[in-house]
């Protein structure tokens, strides 16, 4: 049999471990507690295998075994609530302190009791009294095991990556000793024998455990302080309530009869079944989740709430709004869910400010009317500046708020503040759990959260209102452009009808008047187009052209301007329309130069220069300096022309950089000026020369 050499070797180093911890060890709870475990460990081995050995004295060996098996409870259930905790003393809720002291009492009762009501069943021994008192013992036993389990798991649960190096070697000691315990001392409840080989496993793992705990002391520091979050508090709770339904089924489903004389085994299972699904019901329910949450905080934290892990949560939620309708639904849920509310209701001030209007609500009935703002309730809260419970409200509120309070089950309201002003009002919903009523760490979270609230609320109407002067100014600027191009047209129209007094009756003139009609009814039609395709994004037709033949396209639009073309035939890879723009308004721009110094000739030169297809307008107008080309000349919406909307040049520059290509200006004061388009240059799939065609003059 393997188990007289494991228990030998284990009670070997559970002394060797005593030495150790008494001599070198700081002399502390913690140590003390994790000696006392390792003493009734090696004590339950002791009395196990002298049992096995045939040594005389039976009795005695089972009640040292019963106390050694004890003893481990109150020993292992006080480490698992003080290592690596911290203030362990000062946290050690009234409950944990109740629970050990029974479980002390665990070793006394053992010592009292008959040995036979208490021991394990051990192969070569004589078979245990299966009682009442027996059942209900090793079911406390293993009730307390768990109990061990789960406080040794919140410890890992709630330990960060550094912590969890130093300390995971330990509570994995410590949790497959109480695992054992568990496993063993449940085949006794099913009225069985121990199997020999499972014995062998309780101290076959009192040797991995103690190897654990003496590698831990010496490699690593186990001095570090973690917090245990009241959620995974509650978590643990619900896992222990349905480990300990699963140990009691497994129990009445082992024994031949059911525990009631009047039920069938089989019935009793169903019923106990049954039992479990309401279990889980309970365990689910909101209003249950709240009330046992509420006693674990209550009863075994000094704080109510992790206000880190609160901030957290709530700013994820918030962090993920997109639009002013799920920001307004996500604070609310913050509210309900951190507060446990059925829900709530949000009011934010009208247009005018003079009232509180329903913006979101979440399970409540919409308000029948808004809130004045010289009402009592916006009062109240502007004078108190924090949460207000139900009965503060009606206190001091009146019958009107009374009435508020009564019609939608208001549990309390809170401010969000602005300053000195009141940005908006929170109506808290009924509480969840029946009877549950705001405390003071209720009232700073609340507080907390209603500050950042205001924050998230005026940086989503900064965001939608800046959005929103963006979209007017791209609408501007791009009815400015479309309104310029207008303007340009119908400077060309007024062109034609001042030179048609004079020309009319030339057949020459008339067939050119008709041609620039044409043409600008077409870009006009263009420009419509363009008009209703706004809200799309438009992309440039590029194809090769030639800018000679877009300049005398471009010239007679404008007749009765004194324009003359020369130059090479030179392709550019440009979009005709777009280009067409540059030109007209560069050479309109000419026109209204030179019109004070008689409307001299305004020179349009094709030609090459570093691989680029350049085409210029030049002038011999008023000119401008180098200041005024600096900080003015391209400049949105800055015009030198009392009627001009300055965005002419603007314009041109930024389709001629769409196109690859640069716009250049050289200007002298009193001399003219010189504007040069550089484009990509292309090549013309036939070549057709033209010739220079005459520009008219005016008389």
């Amino acid at each position: 049999m393997l188990y007289p050499a494991l228990a030998q070797i284990a009670i070997l180093f559970a002394t060797g471990y005593l030495v150790f911890a008494a001599v070198w060890r700081k002399k502390n709870a913690v140590n003390l507690a994790l000696i006392l475990g390792v003493f009734f460990l090696g004590l339950l081995e002791l009395g196990t295998l002298l049992q096995l050995s045939g040594v005389h004295g039976n009795i005695l060996l089972r009640r040292i075994a019963n106390v050694g098996v004890a003893g481990l409870a109150p020993s292992w259930f006080l480490f698992s609530i003080i290592f690596a905790r911290q203030n362990a003393r000062a946290r050690i809720s009234s409950w944990r302190k109740d629970v050990f002291y029974v479980l002390c009492l665990f070793p006394l009762i053992a010592a009292a009791l008959p040995a036979q009501l208490l021991s394990m069943a051990i192969p070569q021994n004589e078979p245990m009294l299966i009682t009442p008192v027996t059942l209900a013992w090793n079911g406390a036993l293993v009730a307390a095991f768990i109990l061990i389990l789960v406080q040794l798991e919140s410890i890992l649960a709630n330990s960060t990556h550094a912590a969890r190096w130093h300390i995971k070697y330990v509570l994995v000691g410590s949790g497959v000793i109480a695992a054992t315990q568990v496993l063993l001392i449940s085949q006794t409840i099913l009225g069985k024998d121990i199997d020999p080989s499972l014995l062998a496993i309780r101290p076959a793992t009192t040797i991995i455990a103690i190897t654990l705990f003496v590698f831990t002391h010496v490699r690593r520091d186990d001095s570090v302080s973690i917090y245990i979050s009241p959620r995974l508090a509650y978590k643990s709770l619900v896992l222990f309530s349905v480990g300990l339904y699963l140990m009691l089924l497994a129990l009445f489903h082992g024994r031949q009869a059911s525990p009631l004389g009047f039920m069938s085994p089989s019935l009793f299972i169903v019923v106990v079944f049954l039992g479990g699904i309401l279990l889980l019901v309970v365990l689910l329910s909101e209003r249950a989740s709240r009330t046992i949450r509420g006693f674990i905080q209550t009863h075994f934290y000094t704080d109510r709430y992790d206000y880190r892990q609160e901030w957290m949560k709530f700013t994820a939620r918030i962090s993920l709004c997109k639009n002013s309708a799920d920001l307004h639904h996500a604070i609310l849920f913050s509210y309900c869910d951190t507060f446990g509310l059925v829900g709530a209701t949000l009011l934010l001030p009208s247009r005018g400010r003079d009232a509180f209007q329903d913006a979101s609500r979440i399970e409540m009935d919409p308000l029948e009317c808004a809130v004045p703002a010289d009402a009592s309730l916006p009062a109240l809260l502007l004078e108190e500046r924090s949460p207000m419970d139900a009965d503060a409200l009606e206190k001091r509120g009146g019958d009107e708020l009374a009435e508020l309070i009564a019609r939608h089950r208001l549990s309390g309201a809170l401010p969000l503040l602005s300053g000195e002003n009141l940005a908006g009002i929170i109506l808290l919903g009924p509480a969840i759990a029946a009877g549950d009523v705001f405390t003071k760490e209720d009232i700073d979270l609340m507080t907390a959260l209603a500050s950042q609230s205001h924050t998230a609320l005026q940086n989503l109407q900064l965001a939608e209102e800046l959005s929103q002067a963006k979209e007017l100014e791209v609408f501007g600027k791009i009815s400015a452009s479309l309104t310029h191009d207008l303007k340009n047209h119908v400077q060309s129209l007024g062109l034609i009808l001042a030179n048609a007094k004079n020309y009319i009756h030339d057949p020459e003139f008339q067939e050119d008047m008709l041609d620039s009609l044409s043409t600008v009814h077409s870009k006009m039609i263009r420009l419509i187009e363009t008009l209703r395709q706004v809200p799309r994004r438009s992309y440039l037709e590029l194809a090769p052209h030639s800018l000679k033949e877009l300049a005398h396209e471009v010239r007679r639009t404008l007749p009765g301007a004194n324009i003359r073309i020369h130059g090479q035939d030179v392709a550019a890879m440009a979009d005709r329309g777009e280009l067409a723009k540059v030109l007209t308004n560069l050479l309109l721009n000419a026109v209204e130069a030179s019109k004070d110094n008689g409307q001299p000739p305004i020179e349009v030169g094709v030609t090459t220069e570093n691989g680029k297809a350049v085409i210029r307008v030049q002038d011999q107008g008023c000119g401008m300096d180098q200041e005024f080309i600096a900080r003015h000349l391209f400049k949105p919406f800055s015009s030198t022309k009392g009627t001009g909307l300055g965005i002419g040049l603007y314009q041109c520059r930024e389709i001629v950089a769409n196109h690859g290509g640069r716009l250049e200006v050289a200007s002298t004061p009193g001399a003219g000026s010189t504007f040069s388009v550089h484009l990509p240059l292309a090549k013309l799939p036939e070549a057709e020369p033209k010739s220079d065609i005459p520009a008219r003059t005016t008389q």
